[in-house]
């Protein structure tokens, strides 16, 4: 069996917060070198098939099995085992740090558990697993969400502006000047910045260069 890869948009109520939920399984010893990539995306990965090892400056060993891969500007090797069933959720880039109540510089070049990021999260998670352990189903996708709308109500608001740029660097086929991009949301590419700084962790420039690999392809 190869690997199967499927990729789908969360619901109505977390729209904004989760851009997609994936999922990866099959037979690993098909796929010759994994690699998961730099790009512009915070993750919380969820690795519920055998040991994965990782092999990169974030992270040297086996993969945790609830981990926040953070914005990566230096690419991770992996090594895939025979059974691989790994769950993925994509987090907005402006959200992710309040969504999991951490500093934004925090999530820059990480690969953490999931559980020294934020442990209620794990937590409920790790439950939905214990009655889910492949994540495989619509009753279990559901069970997923249940937590994330749950934890969300929690996390306060990020400026919509900051959301509205960020949303604006992934979409484009070009780069944007940050000061044109600044004068297209009517504020000083200064204001812009320190906002990206404060919310997303990293500049606009940063992030549209990390935006580039995402273009490029997924993680997995």
């Amino acid at each position: 069996m190869n690997i199967d890869y499927r990729e789908w948009p969360p619901c109505a109520a977390l729209s904004g917060v989760i851009l997609a939920y994936w999922r990866v399984a099959g037979d690993g010893r098909s796929v010759p070198s994994p690699t998961i990539l730099p790009d512009a995306y915070v993750e919380v990965v969820m690795n519920l098939g055998a040991e994965v090892t990782l092999e990169g400056p974030q992270m040297h060993g086996s993969q945790p099995a609830r981990a926040v891969v953070g914005l990566l500007e230096t690419a991770i090797e992996m090594r895939y085992p025979a059974d691989v069933c790994t769950f993925g959720i994509r987090l907005h880039p402006a959200r992710a740090a309040t969504f999991l109540g951490i500093p934004p510089a925090s999530i820059v070049n990480i690969v953490s558990p999931l559980g020294l990021v934020s442990k209620a999260l794990d937590d409920r998670l790790a439950e939905v697993v214990k009655t889910h352990p492949r994540i495989d189903s619509a009753e279990s996708h559901e069970a997923i969400e249940n937590v994330l709308i749950e934890h969300s109500r929690r996390a306060p608001a990020t400026d919509d502006v900051t959301v509205r740029a960020v949303d604006r660097l992934l979409g484009v086929d070009v780069p944007i000047a940050v000061s044109d991009l600044a004068g297209e949301l009517g504020v000083s590419a200064r204001h812009l910045h320190r906002r990206f700084l404060d919310e997303v962790g990293v500049s606009p420039k940063r992030l549209e260069r990390l935006a580039r690999f995402a273009r490029g392809g997924g993680r997995r």
